[in-house]
């Protein structure tokens, strides 16, 4: 299988959350298989190449400007990174 490059969009990659062992779980175990793996998330927990660039998702609601950021910050992921793939994870 040919390694692909994966962005993965969630609300961290820290283990003290269900979600964000299960996030991390995901990273690790598709880094492990030689995935070139990039992770955009609300609250970053040190991981490599994590970013910590996603608002809260109800702040979105009462924000329209913060969807343009928001969306500004995935499209700039995209363009950077080049991904073959997103992942979107959610609760």
């Amino acid at each position: 299988m040919e390694a692909m490059r994966i962005l993965i969009l969630g609300s961290t990659l820290s283990a003290a959350s269900g979600w964000g062992t299960y996030g991390r779980n995901t990273v690790l175990g598709l880094r492990a298989r030689g995935h070139t793996v990039r992770a955009l998330v609300r609250e970053s927990s040190g991981e490599e190449d994590e970013h910590g660039v996603l608002p809260e998702p109800h702040h979105l609601l009462g924000n329209p400007f913060l969807w343009f950021v928001t969306a500004w910050h995935i499209r700039r992921a995209i363009r950077d990174f080049k991904p073959d793939i997103m992942h979107i994870l959610v609760e």
